[in-house]
């Protein structure tokens, strides 16, 4: 479960991306972001993943709160991977799912 609380974010030094939100997630559940160019959606999924710290609020995932969940932990809960990430060309989407394994299963 995925339950955020009065969350605001952006980069620092820059202007707030997204004013506070509140949001839940059950398991299974899915949701999609979608939104213009610049409006903050990879911001949000990379402070989802504990790559960016919010300005304000609360990010919890099962239960607990994402700054206390060990980096080790936190790979195994969630994946990310970007588009702008300089992917191989070519590659199959097989092989980009296996990388979001990683975690579990090694090179």
């Amino acid at each position: 479960m995925l339950k955020i609380t009065d969350l605001s974010i952006g980069y620092t030094g820059k202007s707030l991306l997204l004013q506070p939100f509140s949001f839940s997630a059950e398991t299974g559940q899915l949701i999609a972001v979608i939104g213009t160019n610049g409006s903050g959606k990879s911001t949000l999924l990379k402070t989802l993943a504990g790559l960016i710290k919010p300005f304000e609020g609360k990010i919890e995932i099962n239960g607990n709160e994402l700054s206390t969940i060990s980096p080790a932990r936190r790979t195994a809960l969630l994946s990310l991977i970007l588009s702008n990430t300089g992917m191989i060309p070519d590659i199959k989407v097989l092989d980009v799912v296996k990388m979001g394994r990683f975690a579990h299963k090694g090179w």
